[in-house]
């Protein structure tokens, strides 16, 4: 059957911790959101600014990326106007150019039409003052396509993000794979524009926006050395991971300072320039080292993950990780071959193609996160929403209730005739209101924490989706493995086991957090079987003050109760019979199993047993199918070899033909024909039928040929066969190789076409006939002009008694004669209305085709079973050979 394994557990938050309040992690949660949120809604509002006035909007005729005042890209209008690529912008509209941000200062308070002044260093060393007429960004309003593809890769996109993020840290904010998760979602801000050009807030929104663009790979790294356990080399070299952390926080300070210089200062890092370049290039080296580790890392443990559900949500995110990020590394390779900026030098359309196939990587994560459990947020998220939808409404009724009251007196203080009156009602109603809001706030909350308790619901809800859940399985030890994890995972339970039947004991089966020593097992006749068969409901064990069948229990039950280290034990009930028992360790938290507990985890044993006799069933079903399979095709082999016993060619007879065919009711049978050619061109004749059916059958007649065709063709050529003493020895062979109860009746004649003779020997067969034209009716195929003779000389069937004895028959055939051999599942062929054909009938359509050849008379014969059975089945072999004399 199934063996025992052993599952290391999830390691749950302890009780202290559940209990205590994180809140400094909400604290920075909620400085990330405002940030991150701020960020957003200003990006968010200069895309769609640009979407709907982008008739109007100015684009930048030239920019500068890490060159400071160097021009790296250009514009045809600033091209036109004389600006070439290497060209150092000395001053813009008679001021010096100090900081890109005076750039952006200028294009925000310009217009389409206008004219922006440079004055120009070129790279021959000569200064010029050129006009650059401003260009917007588009001619006209963005088209939809346009609309719809920047508001979902711009807009879309970046929020559901920053939304799974933030609710994964508000499920679990004390779990730091969550944080790393934040970071990572919270980084694709990067995809947003600048929120401002100008104004105080600039400089945070660059810090920023530097911030969420290099740290993702940091993210990255660390989120694939940490989830969803740790790598094993970062636990034998710890310190590795801070030879890329260290510099890239270094560098990222050092790209601070030259983020300023370039927006505000540009004196001020100009002398820095080849440091700058160097940081910015070392920089992007560690991100694709960092990027790098976190593949290695996340493909590591996809490969040796032992939990199947570990290994599929890998492979998942492994799959997002290698289609969203691959086109970006090999920009960003080119980038550093080339020594270039990102996208500098590449087709536009390349660099959209690299930035859309990254969204692959968020969605794979957000995916396995959420959708496939890999962190245990669904139920928080969905639970927590709706939490989060009450509080919600309670504080926005609290705001209505006094925006309302405010309205009001304020409209009464304004009329001419004041009511004093009505400002005395509201100003009561808002005395009440702030006396009575505390105390209804925190009945409220009570009620809503109570009817929307996040952690307790989850386990309901966990539960109840795991009983419908196990119907599902097919196999028993995915099923033990599921039910065992999730119930742990729900209820912060360390030690579970699971015993099955296994005919006369309970047997381990499956362990989670457990270390058993030999063989665990309870018997069908223990205390704990017993009692649990009796009560049939979830038992609690109590150590210190034992129940009445504990106390009666042997010294290896308690030992066996003991290494289960069980406190609560669950019977797994079947249809008819207890399929198992469920053993269960106590809480983490120390607290006892309560009554919904126990309700939920009945429900979850009942719907676990029928699927455990499920499972068993379908099993015991795939082997019968599999032996099933296995059997048609040997007996399709042995009809194959059976086929291949019987002539494959005819022989050819003078003045005649001859024709035969088998056809087994099953795959295989026990009839038999031959011709076999003789000396001096004599042919041997034979038709069989051995008793009952299938391999049996077969093989008997297999050996029945064997010997038939030994001895006749071992002769003399000069002796003429004695045939009953060849059939006597053929029957003394079948009876010492056979059972009692395995006979055959057997039909061998020998005709010689020189002659026409046909000497025969009938063993208990059905009589062969033969069907001779009447002198008066030779042309005429009328039944009434045929003679019928009937071959019944011999003895009895072949292998029934020790010592037969035979006689020994002939007769001349004639020219215009036919010979036809048959087993009786020719003549009692039979219909639907279980009628038999008859040898009647079968003459009849012998006489009526008798002047055709062998092969037409054998299928006229066939023909004729056929339209009288009309296809209903036959339970016996149907096997016919015909020999014709051609008319003289």
């Amino acid at each position: 059957m199934f063996e025992a394994h052993t599952i290391q557990p999830m390691t749950p938050p302890t009780a202290s911790d559940k209990n205590k309040t994180p809140v400094l992690q909400y604290v920075l949660l909620g400085i990330i959101v405002l940030a991150s949120s701020a960020y957003y809604l200003g990006g968010m509002t200069r895309v769609l600014h640009e979407l709907q006035h982008g008739e109007t909007a100015l684009r930048l005729p030239f920019d500068f990326n890490t060159e400071m005042r160097t021009i790296t890209s250009i514009e045809p209008e600033a091209s036109k106007a004389g600006a070439r690529l290497g060209d150092q912008v000395l001053s813009l509209n008679g001021r010096p150019y100090t900081g890109y941000a005076q750039l952006l200062n200028l294009m925000g308070r310009s217009h389409a039409g206008e004219s922006l002044t440079a004055e120009i260093l070129h790279a021959s060393g000569a200064t010029s003052k050129i006009e650059i007429p401003l260009q917007t960004l588009h001619t006209g309003p963005a088209s939809v396509p346009i609309w719809v593809g920047t508001i979902a890769l711009r807009g879309v996109f970046p929020l559901l993000c920053l939304m799974v993020g933030f609710w994964v840290v508000a499920a679990k904010p004390q779990d730091w794979n969550a944080w790393l998760l934040l970071g990572i979602m919270a980084s694709f801000e990067f995809l947003l524009p600048q929120p401002v050009s100008t104004g105080p807030l600039l400089g945070p929104a660059l810090f920023w926006s530097l911030l969420v663009q290099m740290c993702l790979p940091l993210w990255m790294m660390l989120f694939g050395i940490y989830f969803p356990d740790r790598w094993p080399l970062d636990a034998r070299f710890p310190w590795a991971k801070w030879i890329i952390l260290v510099p890239s926080f270094l560098f990222f300070a050092g790209l601070c300072w030259f983020t300023y210089t370039k927006f505000f200062n540009f004196d001020a890092g100009t002398h820095y320039l080849p440091i700058f370049a160097l940081l910015d290039r070392s920089e992007t080296v560690l991100q694709v080292l960092a990027i790098s580790i976190y593949f290695f890392a996340a493909v590591y443990k996809a490969v040796t993950a032992t939990d199947r559900d570990t290994r599929r949500r890998l492979t998942i995110l492994n799959t997002g990780t290698f289609i969203g990020l691959t086109p970006a590394f090999f920009l960003v390779m080119y980038s550093l071959f080339r020594e270039r900026d990102f996208g500098v030098g590449v087709p536009q359309w390349l660099v959209v193609f690299a930035v859309i196939c990254q969204t692959a990587f968020p969605f794979s994560l957000a995916y396995i996160v959420i959708v496939q459990r890999a962190m245990d947020v669904r139920i928080l998220l969905r639970q927590g929403t709706k939490y989060a939808f009450a509080r919600s409404t309670l504080w926005i009724l609290q705001v209505a209730f006094i925006a309302a009251i405010t309205y009001r007196l304020a409209q009464v203080l304004h009329e001419p005739r004041v009511s004093r009156n009505e400002i005395f009602v509201l100003l009561v109603l808002g005395f009440i209101f702030l006396a009575m809001r505390d105390r209804v706030a925190r009945s409220v909350s009570t009620w809503l924490d109570r009817k929307f308790f996040r952690e307790a619901y989850s386990a309901e809800q966990v539960l109840s989706e795991l009983a419908e859940q196990v119907r599902t399985f097919t196999e028993t030890r995915p099923l033990l493995e599921t039910v065992t994890l999730q119930i742990g995972r729900t209820l912060h339970i360390e030690q579970i086991a699971v015993l099955l039947n296994q005919g006369g004991s309970y047997q381990l089966q499956q362990a989670v957090g457990l270390t058993p020593s030999g063989t665990v097992m309870l018997p069908e006749n223990s205390s704990a079987i017993r009692h649990l068969l009796h009560s049939r409901a979830p038992t609690m064990l109590y150590g210190k003050d034992p129940q009445g069948w504990l106390m009666l229990a042997s010294e290896s039950e308690r030992e066996a109760l003991q290494q289960l280290s069980a406190e609560l034990l669950l019977p797994l009930p079947g249809r008819k019979e207890m399929v198992g028992v469920m053993a269960l360790g106590p809480k983490l938290s120390e607290e006892p199993y309560s009554r919904a507990d126990l309700q939920l985890l009945q429900s979850v044993a009942v719907q676990t047993g029928l699927a455990i006799e499920n499972t068993e069933l379908m099993a015991r079903l795939g082997k019968e199918a599999a032996q099933r399979e296995r059997l048609s095709r040997e007996i399709e082999i042995a009809r194959e070899v059976q086929e291949r016993l019987f002539p494959q060619v005819m022989p050819e007879i003078p003045d005649g033909s001859c024709a035969g065919h088998c056809r087994p009711a099953l795959g295989v049978g026990g009839d038999y024909y031959d011709f076999i050619p003789l000396f001096s061109g004599r042919v041997g004749i034979a038709v069989g039928d051995v008793s009952g059916k299938g391999i049996s059958a077969a093989l008997v007649m297999a050996s029945l040929r064997a010997s038939l065709r030994g001895i006749t063709l071992s002769g003399s050529p000069d002796i003429v066969l004695d045939l009953p003493t060849l059939i006597q020895t053929i029957s003394r062979l079948i009876h010492d190789a056979s059972t009692l109860s395995r006979y055959a009746t057997f039909f061998f004649g020998e005709y010689d076409p020189h002659t026409q003779l046909l000497r025969y020997v009938n063993a208990g067969h059905n009589p062969p006939v033969v069907v001779r034209p009447k002198p008066s009716g030779q042309d005429s195929c009328r039944d009434d002009d045929c003679e019928i003779l009937r071959l019944e000389v011999g003895g009895t069937v072949l292998g029934l008694i020790d010592n037969p004895q035979y006689e020994l028959g002939s007769i001349l055939l004639r020219a215009g004669d036919v010979l036809v051999a048959f087993t009786d599942g020719i003549s009692e062929a039979m219909n639907l209305r279980e009628e038999e054909w008859g040898e009647e009938k079968m003459i009849e359509a012998i006489c009526a085709c008798r002047t055709l050849p062998a092969d037409k008379i054998l299928e006229c014969i066939f023909s004729g079973a056929d339209a009288f059975t009309q296809n209903a089945p036959q339970h016996d072999d149907m096997t016919l050979i015909v020999l014709a004399r051609t008319s003289a």
